[in-house]
């Protein structure tokens, strides 16, 4: 745990190298640690190594299957990768399991905005402001928006 308890920090302040070899050894000694395996897919995410951070994240459900925020990890970088369908489906999951989780309803919403879903987008903006009370400027813009 304190490898990758360090991995965090080297994270946060920026020094992934130093990250990604905290995880490394975190993992090496305790290969069952999801956690590990979620922060350093964060890792790889930040860097834009979009499938080396699907590959942890995944390995990361597959110890912890009702996390999610690995799920929402996942689908962020799914999202990132155009890949939407798997991205929702990874945002769904994670409503699923922890239903007021609002960022997975945002990122939802904008991954239907992307597939052009507008309905199920205006359904999921709706929900993140029931649960934060507020609506980010983009999300009022979209849901005035009217397509076509």
């Amino acid at each position: 745990q304190a490898y990758s308890n360090r991995g965090i920090a080297y994270n946060r302040q920026g020094e992934y190298e130093q990250a990604i070899a905290n995880y490394n050894q975190a993992i090496k000694l305790r290969p069952d640690l999801p956690t590990a395996y979620n922060n350093r897919g964060i890792v790889y995410y930040d860097l834009g190594e979009w499938d080396k951070a699907i590959a942890d994240y995944t390995h990361a459900i597959e110890l912890e299957p009702d996390d999610a925020n690995t799920y929402y990890n996942r689908g962020l970088t799914y999202e990132h990768k155009s890949e939407l369908d798997k991205a929702i489906a990874d945002y769904t999951r994670a409503i699923e399991i922890q239903p007021n989780l609002a960022e997975a309803y945002r990122e939802r919403g904008d991954a239907y905005y992307a597939s052009g879903d507008f309905v199920q987008m205006k359904a999921d903006y709706h929900e993140y402001e029931r649960i934060t009370g507020k609506l980010k400027p983009l999300m009022q813009a979209r849901i005035k928006w009217k397509p076509g």
